[in-house]
């Protein structure tokens, strides 16, 4: 039996982060692709399966709590991405997988959260830019009512939802408003980051001018 004033020992922590494809076929404003898909290929399924299958055994030698942290990009969710998270939903039902989250833009639509529930994601990290007036202009007509839309629904199915604002040129001076927005939306904690990458936006744009 432990004593009251004993102190347990903190679990180690494996955390996966998987940027599991390179297809991104959104269409934010200013955001021009690095390279062609071709130029960038993914993982077949069978050496996703075999990483995750590692990772897992890699975490059971350890005794370590397995966080996933998948990110993604493209716009149509396809293999291998929706054949490894069923992989990851069975493990999770297993006990070899603790916890899963997945990063993605603000307007997660409806089919996706859809997934993500049925498939055991824990936590959805969705991105926002700041106020209708500044996240339209960087994404689309229509992306902060959507984005507001996502957030509400992925809670309402039982998704704990981490709101994330990159801060950039445009956006940053508007980081007040958009933590009143997200206050106003009864979410107590949210990341801030800083979008430092030069090449953001194509070879023409200006380093931190666009949140991707």
């Amino acid at each position: 039996m432990t004593s009251p004033g004993a102190k347990t020992a903190a679990r180690d922590v494996c955390h996966l982060e998987w940027f599991i494809n390179s297809r991104c076929d959104y269409t934010c404003k200013g955001c021009i692709p690095e390279a062609p898909a071709s130029d960038k290929p993914d993982l077949p399924l069978e050496a996703c399966l075999e990483a995750l299958e590692s990772y897992a055994a890699f975490a059971a030698e350890r005794k370590a709590e397995t966080r996933i942290t998948f990110y993604p990009r493209q716009a149509e969710f396809t293999k291998p991405f929706t054949a490894v998270l069923e992989a990851v939903r069975t493990m999770k039902s297993k006990g070899l997988i603790h916890q899963v989250t997945c990063a993605n833009r603000g307007d997660l639509p409806g089919d996706k959260i859809k997934l993500y529930r049925d498939g055991g994601v824990d936590t959805c990290r969705l991105t926002i830019d700041g106020p209708a007036h500044v996240q339209d202009v960087l994404r689309r007509e229509g992306s902060s009512r959507d984005t507001l839309k996502a957030f509400r629904e992925a809670r309402g199915s039982g998704i704990q939802v981490l709101p994330l604002t990159i801060l950039v040129k445009y956006n940053a001076p508007h980081l007040t408003d958009t933590l009143k927005l997200l206050m106003d939306e009864d979410f107590e904690h949210c990341r801030v980051q800083a979008g430092i990458r030069g090449d953001a936006g194509g070879a023409n744009a200006k380093a931190g001018d666009h949140p991707d």
